[in-house]
């Protein structure tokens, strides 16, 4: 099965109080997203995740992706708070197994059978006046403006765990 998900956040405290997350603490919030992210997410699934992964360097970057299942995609954005740890990789463009881990890193803008993925929300996608589908993070469900077919999958949207690309663009053709 294929995932989506965004804005983990992992290891960063205060995205709890920013979000309202439902947390006592920045432990208690990774080792939920973990659980949650392994109970629905097999080792032959992928997960696109559109960023803001966590609130570090490499080796912490590296720590919590070894504690998740599946071959992840990881949008590359050097100019939010990913970039400090995708730096730090030095691997850029990459496909394949890094330090153990199954990744890929592919561009901010990702597009995939008419699917445009994003961390940020975009008014205008690849053939969106077409049916074709955006999905997005970084809004963390406090989006003002709702569009029909584009979706913020940030796991404050998400129930803290990666949903499935079906799911996420059934939801995004709901909307509007």
């Amino acid at each position: 099965m294929r995932f989506v998900t965004s804005d983990n956040h992992f290891g960063h405290a205060n995205i709890i109080g920013y979000c309202k997350r439902p947390f006592a603490d920045v432990d208690e919030m990774d080792d939920t997203m973990i659980s949650l992210w392994n109970e629905t997410v097999s080792d032959n699934d992928t997960v696109i995740h559109l960023g803001d992964f966590c609130l570090g360097n490499r080796e912490m970057a590296l720590k919590y992706m070894r504690q998740l299942n599946g071959h992840i995609i990881m949008l590359v954005n050097l100019w939010h708070h990913d970039k400090r740890w995708v730096r730090g990789m030095r691997v850029l463009p990459h496909t394949g197994v890094l330090d153990g881990i199954n990744i890929d890193f592919v561009d901010p803008i990702y597009v995939e059978n008419q699917i445009t993925f994003c961390h940020f929300p975009l008014e205008e996608w690849h053939a969106s006046y077409h049916g074709a589908v955006h999905l997005h993070g970084h809004q963390h469900g406090n989006g003002k403006i709702l569009r029909k077919n584009r979706l913020d999958v940030s796991v404050d949207c998400t129930n803290f765990r990666p949903i499935t690309i079906d799911e996420a663009i059934e939801r995004a053709r709901r909307i509007g």
